[in-house]
């Protein structure tokens, strides 16, 4: 690991079902920034870590409203 990586914020895998990761990526929709945020999110498998977040988020909050999708 190089130094700048030893200083850095730590890497987390978003987890959408934690109401902290959701919080600090509604702060990012909203000010398009990270600056609050205390953790560097990646997706594993995606070359894009936001449009992940976004399809994750997505999916989470309808399911919360409408229910599993059959099929």
């Amino acid at each position: 690991m190089s130094t700048l990586g030893s200083f850095g914020r730590p890497h987390v895998e978003f987890d959408v079902s934690n109401k902290e990761h959701r919080r600090h990526f509604a702060e990012y929709i909203r000010t398009s920034a990270w600056g609050n945020c205390p953790y560097r999110f990646y997706v594993t498998g995606h070359i894009s870590p936001i449009a992940a977040m976004r399809q994750l988020m997505l999916e989470y909050y309808t399911t919360k409203e409408f229910g599993k999708r059959n099929g």
